[in-house]
């Protein structure tokens, strides 16, 4: 019995010791260390920021956080190709919609009788100048018997008693000797009106809407004057006094009397006399299958445009992202140091400078080639690390590294280099500034003698230039596989004059730098 009492308070012994073994945060590790969520790492550093497992949280932290990101990017692109295939049927849909009208004006035109061909057309201008005069033409004179045909797409005009605006305009000087053809300006569209001989004849009330194109045939015989739209018959009107054209001068989108068309006209053609409804329906056929035609040329390079976009931009996000993913022997390693110094890795990441100043237009070379990027700072941690290790290897011989965010395509707008918007800046007090026109790139503030004019070490300045071609710096870059660096150390050693420290009662970073009577300090991020 004493032998049993004695065993069981062994093992009682042996449970209370290997109890003692855990702490707090390695219970609280065991239960989130496989955990999916970034928030349950965040709480732990929060409760455990001095813990011998911070570290590994913060990258697993960090991982986890590029998941995500990288997620959100299978999704964007997943909902682009949902939009492609959508716009795909769209255009699909049009292109029968267009074949349907082909076919059914090819009927139509096989059942018409087909426009004569004589000497009775006296003018064609497929895409008129505005304010053209053609001088001494065949237009005919006196109580004239005329066809004119032509689209009108008028401009915008607000509000009632806007000029006059000619269309096609024959005569000189006096309204009495001229046939012109105008619209005047209303509140929601153009009115057509016909001017001859002292008269101004409203054509019923046939208006044509702003901003888009319409098919205008007038017909004048006689006194009598009829209008069609679009190959309708719509509005006619008459002359009561008569009719006297004295010159034969025609005036395109203006009029002698200073009545200037705004908006486009296409498509101008003048015969010497009166067409008939079918001749008219069959020159609006006509006119109709060539602007399908050309609509479906249009469709067809904004399709091809918009597939070539959508390529290079997934091409772009691969060779940024994804296949930065690579093992060792994916990269060009031989390229890689011919034009990188300073190889340093963190946080499963491996980061370098350019040898050489580079243009953000070489950049996208370099990005390709290397499968990296211009860096991408994530938050206050990955700051910290770049600005520690370059501020170290240079010493004060740089003052400021370019990084990879940019607001060259919008001002004010700055995005990271794969077009992400960030989520953690570090701008020094009073930046961005935009001091000189066309600061649209960012530096990240390193050691210098006179503290960057007052710039902490770790902290960002806008810079300029607007050129994406001519204008360098020297660039960090980022890789996605810490075999970059592995391979390449060849960094040299920090010299022992020159260091960065951290205070552990502020959290600040440092810059210490000796001097002749003692150590001269600066405050770093």
């Amino acid at each position: 019995e004493a032998r049993a009492t004695t065993a069981k308070q062994e093992q009682t012994n042996l449970e209370t010791a290997i109890t003692s073994q855990f702490l707090p945060e390695d219970e609280m590790w065991k239960e989130l260390k496989d955990s999916e969520y970034t928030e349950d790492f965040k709480d732990f550093l929060a409760v455990f920021p001095e813990s011998k497992l911070a570290p590994v949280a913060r990258l697993k932290l960090k991982r986890l956080k590029r998941k995500q990101a990288k997620a959100g990017q299978q999704l964007q692109l997943a909902d682009e190709a949902k939009r492609l295939e959508k716009e795909r049927k769209r255009l699909e849909a049009e292109k029968q919609l267009l074949a349907e009208a082909k076919r059914k004006a090819e009927n139509t035109l096989a059942e018409e009788a087909k426009l004569p061909s004589d000497s009775s057309l006296l003018l064609t201008l497929s895409n008129p100048a505005l304010k053209t005069i053609i001088r001494n033409s065949n237009h005919p004179k006196g109580n004239v018997e005329i066809t004119y045909a032509v689209w009108i797409k008028p401009d915008d005009h607000t509000g009632y008693g806007s000029p006059s605006m000619s269309v096609i305009d024959v005569g000189c000087c006096r309204t009495n000797s001229r046939s012109a053809l105008l619209l005047h300006a209303n509140r929601y569209s153009a009115s057509i009106h016909y001017i001859a001989h002292g008269n101004d004849v409203r054509l019923g009330n046939v208006n044509l809407p702003y901003d888009e194109w319409s098919h205008v045939i007038l017909v004048k015989k006689g006194t009598k004057i009829k209008v069609y739209i679009d190959g309708e018959y719509r509005a006619e009107g008459q002359i009561k006094r008569g009719q006297y054209v004295a010159s034969n001068d025609i005036y395109i989108g203006h009029s002698p009397q200073g009545e200037v068309f705004q908006g486009k006209l296409k498509d101008i053609k003048i015969w010497s006399r009166q067409l008939s409804a079918a001749e008219i329906r069959n020159i609006h056929l006509e006119a109709q299958k060539q602007r399908l035609a050309e609509a479906k040329r249009k469709a067809e390079a904004e399709r091809k445009k918009q597939e070539k976009i959508t390529a290079l931009r997934y091409a772009l996000v691969v060779d940024k992202k994804q296949d930065a993913k690579a093992e060792p022997g994916h990269f060009d390693m031989g390229f890689i140091r011919s034009n990188f110094d300073h190889f340093f890795e963190y946080n499963g990441h491996s980061y370098a400078i350019t040898r050489q100043t580079v243009s953000w237009h070489a950049i996208m070379d370099l990005a390709r080639r290397t499968k990296g990027y211009p860096v991408i700072i994530d938050n206050y941690e990955e700051n910290f690390a770049i600005a520690k290790h370059f501020s170290s290897a240079y010493g004060t011989r740089k003052r400021s590294l370019r990084i990879g965010i940019s607001d060259s395509k919008v001002e004010g707008d700055w995005r990271w280099f794969d077009g992400s918007r960030p989520n953690y800046t570090n701008w020094a007090p009073g930046e961005p500034n935009d001091y000189r026109p066309g600061e649209d790139f960012a530096q990240i503030m390193l050691n210098n003698k006179k503290a960057n004019d007052g710039r902490r070490i770790g902290t960002w300045n806008d810079t300029c230039c607007t050129s994406l071609t001519s204008d360098g710096a020297i660039t960090i870059f980022e890789w996605e596989s810490e075999a970059v660096a592995a391979v390449l150390e060849d960094q040299k050693k920090v010299s022992e004059k020159y260091s960065v420290v951290v205070d552990s009662s502020t959290g600040l970073m440092w810059q210490k730098e000796p001097f002749e009577f003692g150590l001269n300090w600066h405050g770093a991020v």
